[in-house]
């Protein structure tokens, strides 16, 4: 990639704003006192963070009007969404051209997904169940483990904040159709949130196979649980259960099976003890990942013991350890050689700020059952400029362990596992530019990503298939958020560009998108809230099977422009209706070859609160 045109246009803004320091912009704001955890497992301001972060607040949740998880990510700079048909249907998310199961996804601080195919199915995440998404780009193996090369997605369940209940209802496009409750309670000594909700459609047809020209929707029934209860002001206990499960349709090349039932289930308690400036928090989990149809069953089960220490000091020094513990177990309609794997884990995080200097560094050390252990660190300088600039320089490593289809696969008369693969490895650096000026936020992101030993599923002479460690790839590319106020209205723009490439071909790897732009622009007169959102997608390689050769041929999925827009409206502090269009030009595009993506989608609901 060429980096001049880049460095070109942050100097000329740079120049223009960093040096002449406007004297009314402020640093008060909301977001520098957001505390946040995905950056070091513990608290701490969101101005302090040294890596790329994005937050998206309950708030905006409730004025995009999200169908599903595609519909939050998509909208954030450096996460390209990849959709196989509409709502339900199975999602990728490419974090800075890395691979989808290379982005570590959490939910409540819990490692959630499928241990034989390395990713969680984003698409079953119920979005009306969330309070906030916490998302950083680029590696955090030396705080969190294996998969988190290109970032991590940290989903925090919804939390009601007082003593209320809600009632929504939704219907639109394709029959869809959406039932959520929830109701909060808080006493004296702690507070305890419940949330109910069911979603059902009835889909389109999502390929033109002629062996399937069936609708394909889903059913989808969630619930979720949040408790806390302090015994005193240096003792208390959080508890977090959610449940989703359902059916999911689809279609597939050559018939067969076309449902899919599943269950997702995690809880996790948390008990922590604070002495002093200390902070120790004790954590046991489990969380399970279920699929099966009528010729197949997978399931992963996951129990994990965390112990995390935090100390802060007044003079700018914070320190955060601990150890992880967690075992994986695989259950399926095939019997795997190997179906339990154990890993243990270490880790230190030390941060520090002093004058204008911010400083972090993170090493870790992972022990996992049949593989090398791993080593991985993070080292982060921060130089505030002035009170409204920084520029910070990242580098660290990553790594993702080979999934149980990867190792142990049931040998079969096409393919098999292999034992002897080794963890996938990476080696990121990147240059960030923060800032602000006036009413308007900005953060301009340059990075540089080598991935080692990536694993892919190749054929011999015979068409059998094994996985190996064959491959490598650079990840390089130009992210950028501008956020301001003007004329009335807030606008949002976010621009992405990815050299994705395979280094031992010089070809970009399928499916990323080269260019990804987004624009939000919203607006609150009284009670009415609009939003208006456009987006365009580059040119994104894809391969097709070619019947005639038994091979795949490279084709190029066509740029496209997306439009969508929403509305809120307040009768009064408990009556609120609103509304959605989604591709509100019905643009004919595609995601992936073959795969239809929805055209223009309606959606109304009307939402009752007690207070």
């Amino acid at each position: 990639m060429k980096y001049s045109f880049i460095f070109a246009a942050i100097a000329t803004s740079f120049s223009a704003t960093a040096i002449a320091e406007d004297p009314t912009s402020s640093n008060d704001s909301d977001q520098e006192n957001t505390l946040v955890i995905t950056a070091s497992r513990s608290e701490q301001p969101l101005d302090s963070v040294l890596s790329a972060f994005d937050l998206i607040s309950r708030e905006e949740i409730e004025l995009i009007q999200p169908t599903s998880m595609s519909d939050l990510l998509s909208k954030v700079a450096g996460l390209d969404v990849v959709r196989q048909g509409g709502g339900g249907q199975n999602a990728s998310v490419f974090t800075r051209g890395a691979n989808s199961n290379q982005t570590l996804i959490l939910v409540d601080g819990v490692r959630v997904g499928s241990a034989t195919l390395g990713v969680k199915s984003l698409q079953s995440i119920p979005t009306v169940q969330i309070e906030r998404i916490e998302i950083i780009k680029g590696p955090r193996a030396a705080i969190w483990g294996s998969d988190a090369i290109g970032g991590v997605i940290h989903i925090i369940t919804r939390k009601i904040d007082g003593t209320e209940a809600s009632l929504e209802a939704t219907s639109g496009s394709d029959g869809y159709n959406k039932q959520v409750a929830t109701a909060g309670v808080s006493y004296d000594s702690g507070s305890t949130s419940l949330s109910i909700s069911n979603e059902e459609t009835d889909g389109y047809n999502i390929t033109p196979t002629p062996t399937q020209e069936d609708d394909d929707g889903f059913e989808r029934t969630s619930y979720s649980l949040r408790s806390n209860y302090r015994f005193s002001d240096n003792f208390s206990t959080d508890l977090v259960y959610q449940d989703t499960h359902g059916e999911l349709e689809f279609d597939t090349a050559f018939g067969g099976a076309d449902k899919s039932d599943y269950e997702n289930e995690h809880w996790v308690i948390n008990v922590l003890y604070r002495s002093g400036n200390w902070l120790n928090t004790f954590s046991y989990s489990e969380s399970t990942d279920d699929s099966e149809t009528t010729t197949s069953f997978f399931r992963t089960e996951r129990d994990q013991n965390s112990w995390l220490t935090h100390y802060t000091s007044d003079s700018g020094l914070a320190l955060t350890g601990g150890f992880d513990f967690y075992t994986d177990e695989v259950e399926a309609s095939t019997n795997f050689s190997v179906s339990e794997r154990d890993t243990e884990a270490g880790f230190l995080h030390l941060a520090y700020e002093t004058g204008n200097w911010i400083f972090e560094a993170a090493l870790r050390r992972e022990e996992i059952d049949n593989i090398d252990s791993e080593n991985t660190h993070n080292v982060g300088i921060g130089y505030r400029l002035n009170s409204n600039w920084t520029v910070i320089v990242n580098q660290g490593t990553g790594f993702k362990v080979p999934t149980f289809n990867d190792l142990y696969f049931p040998a079969s008369n096409f393919s098999a596992g292999n034992p002897d693969l080794v963890s996938e490895t990476s080696d990121n650096v990147e240059l960030i530019i923060r800032g602000s000026y006036e009413n308007a936020r900005l953060e301009f992101v340059i990075y540089d990503n080598e991935v080692d030993d990536l694993i892919v599923w190749l054929p011999n002479d015979q068409f059998f298939f094994q996985p190996f460690n064959v491959a490598k790839a650079t990840l390089s590319g130009f992210e950028s958020t501008i956020d301001f106020d003007g004329f009335g209205l807030n606008h949002k723009f976010t621009y992405s560009y990815v050299d994705a490439e395979d280094d031992s071909t010089g070809s970009q790897l399928l499916r990323r998108a080269d260019q990804v732009f987004n624009y939000n622009l919203s607006k609150t007169i009284g009670a009415f809230n609009y939003l208006l959102h456009m987006s365009y997608h580059g040119e994104r390689p894809d391969a097709v099977f070619n019947n005639t050769t038994f091979t795949t041929d490279r084709v190029t999925l066509s740029d496209y422009v997306l439009v969508d827009t929403s509305f809120t409206y307040a009768f009064n502090k408990r009556l609120k209706i609103k509304g959605s269009i989604n591709n509100l030009f019905d643009e004919d595009y595609q995601d992936v070859a073959n795969f239809i993506t929805p055209g223009t989608e309606f959606y109304l609901s009307l939402e009752y609160r007690t207070n």
